[in-house]
């Protein structure tokens, strides 16, 4: 039996913020047999996001790459303790976790979705944000794409990245947080990805707080039109008002498959 994690972003009217975690016999394929687990996020500051994420999501991260009795992919080590919100949490993943490997979702789950939202941008600077050790920015390279650059909040996720990929001509490794990308100036690239990070970043308490923060260094990295694509677990009742930063970009959502969520940022023109 394959376990799968989904979040399912239609809450009822009673829970204003609900987050669902369903295990499925298949991903990413509605299975005939679920289990929902119910979070609400009231709509003040609670802890559910990051009691969702710290307990778990790891049972995700442990199973979401199995499917059919075979790994679909490499799933990325997790930090002690629930921990995905520190660096320090992730230099310690990977530490001994430093082959490929991916979160949440494999490059072919959502290369047409990305290569469609990139069209044009082949000759722009493009970053991935909080690259851990995934394939997917040397598979942006191998797509066509010439100006890559994969960050990542962990030194050591970096080092482990650059030993993997670092020979790929048009793809570089930086050491930058999500929450500041301070490595990076202003209006720097075309289009930022994220798979996971936001999740990340969110999973400690103050949340919302760590959200806006992403969101101000993607609107002051992103050049005028420049775009955000974000794969997420969170549904958009918590991502969307969190994100939200009026007159420098517009905001979308569409789910991605059953379960997980996937949010477009178009940054303003001026």
């Amino acid at each position: 039996m394959v376990v799968a994690a989904r979040v399912h972003g239609d809450p009822p009217e009673t829970l204003p913020h609900v987050c669902m975690i369903y295990y499925s016999s298949s991903y990413p394929g509605a299975g005939p047999f679920w289990h929902h687990i119910y979070f609400p996020f009231l709509a003040t500051k609670l802890l559910a996001p990051s009691m969702m994420m710290q307990h778990l999501l790891p049972v995700a991260i442990a199973m979401i790459g199995w499917l059919d009795g075979t790994q679909a992919f490499a799933v990325a080590p997790r930090p002690p303790d629930g921990d995905y919100a520190s660096p320090t949490g992730w230099d310690v993943a990977y530490s001994t976790g430093r082959e490929a490997a991916d979160w949440l979702l494999p490059y072919d789950a959502i290369r047409d979705e990305l290569l469609t939202s990139l069209t044009g941008l082949e000759e722009d600077p493009i970053l991935e944000c909080g690259c851990g050790t995934s394939p997917l920015a040397s598979r942006l390279v191998a797509d066509g794409f010439r100006k890559v650059v994969a960050c990542d909040a962990s030194r050591v996720a970096i080092e482990a990245a650059s030993s993997l990929f670092g020979e790929v001509a048009g793809l570089s490794f930086v050491h930058s947080d999500a929450r500041s990308l301070k490595a990076f100036p202003d209006g720097a690239f075309a289009a930022v990805i994220d798979k996971g990070t936001l999740d990340a970043v969110c999973s400690g308490e103050g949340f919302d707080f760590e959200g806006g923060r992403v969101a101000r260094a993607l609107c002051r990295v992103l050049r005028p039109t420049g775009r955000w694509l974000c794969v997420s677990l969170m549904p958009p009742q918590v991502v969307l008002p969190m994100m939200r930063r009026d007159g420098e970009w517009a905001l979308e959502h569409q789910r991605l498959g059953d379960g997980l969520h996937l949010y477009r940022g178009l940054r303003a023109t001026v």
